[in-house]
């Protein structure tokens, strides 16, 4: 059957070992299901090997490194995946690093945060070239650049009544980055459906994990939402899209791996429950598109942004009056090594050759032929 439909599913920050534990002994039986008719690729790399010849710093694939070369990896965060993800362009050439065009190390390894540039992105592309109707849907809204200095209080609900309090001032795992509210800035106009976590009351308490409010209570500087939420919004656009007999191409952005992996560490059980709560996720979606009849005809590609350290340590907390508060987030992929920058893709329709994490946008294209 001719793929009309593409969904572009990302899990943020699972560790590929850790995946592929949980996909072949059962944990993700959605995904699991998606390999009778398509497959798993592993070893991705989210940026080729950087290495060091002559005082130079320049690009390699894995199979072209030298005994003798200094190898560096690219930063392992949100930004720099999905800017490499939904672009098809190395971080350096997308404007996430807002400086002029040097060896730097730094700036080859993306490590500075700004908008991608107007107009390269997937998104625009298809807006630009097709008529299909194009929506993102995300999880997170962890982004500091448009709030108030004015420091807030924010509690995450972990597992069972494991509450976690912290004050916004003293999170620096928001950094000076956010994602796509500010990250993909400019591709939002393009856009036929946008969600992300922006309003206070949208949603209660218990159905986002991490809120953080103003000193007044009045703006929530920072909502992620659990996947069951943000899968059951992708199916108000899907719906509408298919309702309006167009064709659609969606972005979904699923958080908890990343949250609970800076919260609990890498080797936890709360870490390996948030990427099943993924996995429930995409359940939602694929009984939905099986239920309007879309499902053979969408091409559903599902990886990650970076993978994770093994065995993480978790955040650092401290209790005080008996309320237990995050003071600073653990480490979960801090160090710029295999582990983080080697990742993993599922599809349910085709066999996979993608090299590394810029060639998604090639595949998604090749499958409408564009």
């Amino acid at each position: 059957m001719t793929i009309e439909n593409i969904i572009l599913i990302s899990f943020d920050g699972v560790r590929k070992t850790r995946f592929e534990e949980l996909l072949n002994n059962g944990y993700l039986p959605n995904l699991g299901n998606m390999l009778s008719s398509g497959s798993y690729k592993s070893d991705i790399v989210i940026y080729p090997f950087l290495v060091n010849r002559s005082g130079i710093i320049t690009p390699v694939n894995p199979a072209d490194i030298l005994p003798s070369d200094t190898v560096y990896y690219e930063q392992a965060v949100t930004d720099a995946g999905h800017s490499q993800m939904l672009t098809g362009k190395y971080g350096p050439n997308t404007g996430i690093c807002n400086k002029v065009y040097n060896q730097s190390y730094d700036f080859l390894c993306s490590n500075n945060f700004n908008t991608i540039y107007s107009g390269i992105t997937l998104m625009e592309t298809l807006k630009a070239n097709t008529s299909m109707a194009i929506g993102v849907c995300c999880s997170r809204r962890a982004d500091n650049r448009d709030i108030s200095k004015n420091p807030g209080y924010g509690i995450f609900h972990g597992f069972g009544t494991d509450n976690i309090y912290s004050l916004t001032a003293d999170l620096d795992r928001i950094g000076g980055h956010g994602f796509f509210s500010t990250t993909f800035a400019n591709c939002i106009s393009s856009l036929d459906y946008f969600f992300d976590p922006k309003k206070i009351g949208e949603y209660t308490e218990n159905d986002a994990y991490w809120n953080f409010y103003t000193p007044t209570g009045t703006y929530s500087a920072s909502i992620e939402l659990k996947s069951t939420i943000t899968a059951q919004k992708s199916n108000e656009f899907i719906n509408n899209s298919i309702s309006s007999g167009k064709n659609f191409f969606l972005f979904v952005h699923f958080c908890e791996p990343d949250l609970f992996g800076h919260t609990y560490g890498e080797g936890s059980l709360e870490y390996k429950e948030a990427i099943v709560s993924c996995d429930t996720g995409v359940g939602i979606i694929i009984n939905n598109l099986r239920t309007m009849n879309n499902y053979n005809n969408t091409l559903i590609v599902i990886t990650t942004d970076h993978g994770a350290e093994l065995n993480s340590s978790p955040a650092t907390l401290t209790t005080i009056a008996g309320k237990k508060y995050f003071t600073k987030a653990g480490n979960l992929h801090g160090q710029l090594d295999t582990d983080n920058h080697l990742i993993w893709l599922i599809n349910n329709q085709t066999s996979i050759s993608t090299i590394d994490q810029t060639k998604i946008v090639p595949l998604i294209s090749s499958a409408l032929n564009l």
